[in-house]
This record gives structure tokens, C-alpha cells and sequence, in this order.
């Protein structure tokens, strides 16, 4: 079994490395893992604090790594086949060269706590755990829309030229759609890279967070705790979704039309306007050169 500790950036690493050597094709990728709101700041391996580490920047090697090794699997399975592009579309055969990718970056609604603190990424002079967190699913959000900006400018042939230009009146709304000139239903018709709000689920992780943070908030008063409690226990439960509500929403954002969602960022099922930060392809490249000096690698020219 291949593991994966994003909480060190060697791991991430050793992952990608073991993916490479296996010549997989990669059709989709999930940025799911996460931490959410430690009561008190915490640092990895690498020094650095973990939320910020976990939750985006070793997603953001992660992904660089991958799509690094994607793009040379493709272009050397272009030149064993004469430079074809031509072929399935529906990411089955694991033997395409011309299946473009899914990268689906789980954000949060709590994207919008506020602008990136530049100057403290890594929560060294402020740490709060809820605003920590919700800046690090900012950071997530801008990695999504940055990404299909760079999709854009190096596209990496994906589909044959009939299957680019079937077009769908849906996705005329798409930046995405009207920059690449790809309109099609396929999901995997080109490289495509969309963050998403799954909602507030019914999971541990949730269960956790509330009745921690919560509690801390309420400064441990047992009657007060208690009561904070019962209500997660009721009426917090009605609020939340499913688990299978929110796979339902993340299958969406994984197999929705490249053309429609690529670039975008969605909440709850459908497409939402994200923070106007991930609009900003100024500071989405200062973020893309803090992650880069961070880890340690420069993206490969097809992710420039």
C-alpha cells in the first residue's frame, strides 16, 4: 500500500515519487484531508503550523507533483503513438494519454474569514484557532481558481478536436469554458480544477470540533457545556447533512462538465461565488510563490 502523511512534505514526496515509478494515469484527485481548529497552534515535522501545512500547502505540492507526472506520462504516451490525441474521453481505460484530469480541492463556506495574513501565514504571531483554519480553506479556495488559470495558459491535450467542440448551453456561464473554447459534458475532457463546500456533516470530525471549541468558548462552565451539548445533540444534528448528502455534492463537483465547473468554486451542490481572493491571479501567484519557497519546489513550465 502506498502511504501518505501530508503533515510532512518528505511523505509527500515519497508518495508522489511511488506514483511516478508506477506510470499511473491520474484522472482525478480529491484534496479532502484536514484539520480543523486545534485549540492551540501546533507545528509538524517541517515547523510548520499544521492547518496550514495539512489542509493546504501539502495539497498544493501534492498536486503540483502529480499533475508534473500526469503531463510527462501523456506527452510520452503521445510520442509512443505517433503524437495521436485522439481516443476514450471517459477516463476508464487507464492506458489513455488523452484523459484530462479532475482536481477537486475540499474549501469551506468559513474561505470568506478574512483576507490572507501575509505577513503570517504560518500563525506565529496570532493564532486563532477558527480564523487559522478558515484561512487555510481560503488558501485552498485560491489554489483551485489559480491552478485552472495555469491549466489555461499550458492546456495539455486531452480529447480528440470533435469531442472539444461539442458544445452545451450550460456552459456558456464558465470563464473556464469560454477561454478554452471547451463546452463539452465530459468530465475528464480536459484538465479541470474546482473547490468545493460539502456543507456541515454529520462526521466526527464536526462532532469534535463543536463540542471543543464550543466548550472553550463557553470557558469549561459545566451547566453552560452541558447545555451546548444537548443542543448538538438535537437540533445541531437536524442542521447538519448527511454523509451521504455531502458524497452526493462531491461526486458532483468530481464528475460535473470540465467546461462548466473548471475554475470555479461550489457550496452545497451548485455553484456559488467564492471570496474575491480567488479572483486575484496577483495574489494567487504570491500565494503560488510562498507555497514554492515553503517546499522547496518550482512548479515544472507546465504549471507555470
Amino acid at each position: 500500500a502506498m502511504q501518505l502523511d501530508l503533515g510532512r512534505l518528505a511523505s509527500v514526496r515519497d508518495f508522489a515519487e511511488q506514483w511516478r515509478r508506477r506510470g499511473l494515469p491520474l484522472h482525478l484527485l480529491v484534496c479532502n484531508a484536514g484539520i480543523m481548529s486545534p485549540l492551540t497552534r501546533t507545528t509538524t515535522a517541517d515547523g510548520l503550523e499544521v492547518q496550514f501545512q495539512v489542509n493546504f500547502l501539502s495539497h498544493w505540492l501534492l498536486t503540483n507533483l502529480l499533475m508534473e507526472h500526469e503531463h510527462a506520462r501523456r506527452r510520452k504516451a503521445r510520442e509512443a503513438g505517433g503524437g495521436s490525441s485522439s481516443g476514450s474521453s471517459s477516463g476508464s481505460s487507464s492506458g489513455s494519454s488523452n484523459t484530462g484530469t479532475r482536481v477537486v480541492v475540499v474549501s469551506s463556506v468559513v474561505h470568506r474569514a478574512g483576507p490572507l495574513q501575509w505577513p503570517d501565514l504560518n500563525s506565529e504571531r496570532c493564532y486563532e484557532p477558527y480564523v487559522t483554519y478558515g484561512l487555510s480553506k481560503l488558501a485552498d479556495a485560491m489554489m483551485a481558481a489559480e491552478l485552472q488559470r495555469r491549466f489555461d495558459r499550458h492546456p495539455e491535450p486531452a480529447t480528440s478536436a470533435s469531442q472539444t467542440n461539442t458544445t452545451n448551453n450550460q456552459s456558456s456561464t464558465s470563464n473556464h469554458a469560454n477561454s478554452t473554447g471547451n463546452t463539452t459534458n465530459d468530465p475528464f475532457a480536459s484538465d479541470a480544477a474546482v473547490s468545493l463546500h460539502p456543507g456541515l456533516v454529520r462526521t466526527h470530525l464536526a462532532d469534535n470540533f463543536f463540542r471543543s471549541y464550543g466548550g472553550a468558548q463557553l470557558g469549561g462552565v459545566r451547566p453552560l457545556v452541558a447545555a451546548w451539548h444537548g443542543f448538538l445533540d438535537t437540533v445541531g444534528q437536524a442542521l447538519l447533512a448527511t454523509p451521504d448528502q455531502a458524497a452526493h455534492r462531491m461526486l458532483t463537483a468530481c464528475l460535473g462538465p470540465a467546461g462548466r465547473l473548471g475554475g470555479r468554486y461550489m457550496a452545497l451542490g451548485a455553484l456559488y461565488p467564492a471570496a474575491a481572493d480567488t479572483r486575484d491571479a496577483a495574489k494567487a501567484a504570491e500565494l503560488w510563490a510562498v507555497a514554492s519557497r515553503l517546499t522547496g519546489h518550482t512548479p515544472a513550465p507546465s504549471l507555470s
